[in-house]
């Protein structure tokens, strides 16, 4: 069992199908066999809660792997396509194998596959679903989520662009957490990985369309939105970590802030923190701020994109900005 405090981050290698089996136990009844010449090894970079787990594998050897998932796991693989196929069949670019707890799984992998894999502890995610304020659709989704995986074998089709979207953004994260370059909270790890199950389960259940997502459902979720952005500026902004929190999916989200402001949450909460970092920049002094510090107050961890981002919005640099005298009067949000 993970701990609840803190998430567990950094990569891992073993050299030989043994190796490869035990490290995967805690998830899988799981046992890896060689199936071709070559020098067997499996990289995995990872970052975990008790609640939420992803990681990155990269395979060195044409191998068959067989077992059953663990009892109270549910298992998305977002893998290369080309290269592995589940339960016998190959894998077509519409399809994504999703495992419920005791599925058997039939995996085989041709040397160089590489794939993300997103695991949930259902029970501890429990916990985590307990302190996010789920409105009656978002249990039912999940309630019709967990009956349809009921059935050892399951691809999702129609939604596995979105998926294959979530899961190298996710995965992105996963390698950078795992090379220490930037850390979430659990909070923030967690409500990731709600937000993802919730945006399978919208997805699967299809409950919400444009035309049935009331006004009023549509600006409390915005307002929220809003609200909670503000008390996490300093980090960058991440829908499906909003979406976690607020206790809605990503696309229910979008919807949200299309039907009140017209763009997507991502375009709108990021020209909101601009236009923040302008009336900062415009209000300071060289002695007691720098561009850094406030594209840093932000969630803009890099500067030269930040910069770039700054110049179309406002037609000049943020240095410039920082050196002029005037009063903010140039706004691209009302």
């Amino acid at each position: 069992m993970l701990p609840d405090n803190m998430v567990l981050s950094g990569s891992i290698s073993s050299r030989y199908p043994s190796e490869n089996s035990e490290l995967l136990s805690l998830v899988y009844d799981y046992e890896t066999v060689q199936l071709g010449p070559g020098d067997f090894c499996r990289n995995l970079d990872f970052a975990a809660t008790g609640a939420f787990v992803c990681y990155n594998e990269v395979v060195g050897a044409k191998l068959h792997s067989f077992g059953t998932i663990r009892e109270g796991l549910l298992a998305v693989c977002l893998a290369d396509t080309r290269h592995s196929t589940w339960w016998g069949s190959e894998v077509q670019n519409t399809e994504v194998p999703f495992c419920p707890a005791g599925a058997d799984i039939e995996v085989g992998q041709e040397a160089g596959l590489k794939q993300s894999v997103l695991l949930w502890n259902t029970q501890e995610l429990e916990k985590v679903l307990g302190s996010v304020c789920l409105d009656g659709s978002a249990a039912r989704q999940l309630e019709g989520l967990q009956s349809q995986v009921m059935q050892s074998k399951m691809m999702l089709g129609s939604m596995s662009r979105n998926l294959r979207n979530w899961g190298q953004f996710i995965g992105s994260l996963v390698s950078s957490m795992s090379a220490r370059q930037m850390s979430l909270t659990p909070e923030r790890f967690n409500d990731l990985g709600v937000g993802v199950l919730l945006s399978i389960a919208d997805e699967m259940t299809g409950e919400e369309t444009p035309q049935s997502l009331s006004r009023v459902r549509a600006l409390d979720l915005v307002t929220r939105a809003l609200e909670l952005d503000g008390r996490m500026r300093h980090v960058p902004c991440i829908i499906p970590v909003l979406a976690g929190h607020l206790g809605c999916s990503r696309r229910k989200l979008e919807l949200a802030f299309k039907q009140v402001v017209g763009i997507s949450p991502l375009q709108y909460l990021n020209r909101r923190r601009m236009n923040n970092a302008f009336r900062d920049l415009a209000t300071g002094s060289l002695e007691q701020d720098t561009v850094t510090a406030v594209a840093a107050r932000y969630g803009f961890s890099e500067l030269g994109r930040f910069s770039g981002t700054y110049q179309k919005l406002f037609g000049e640099m943020p240095s410039e900005t920082l050196k002029s005298t005037r009063k903010p009067s140039r706004i691209i949000l009302p």
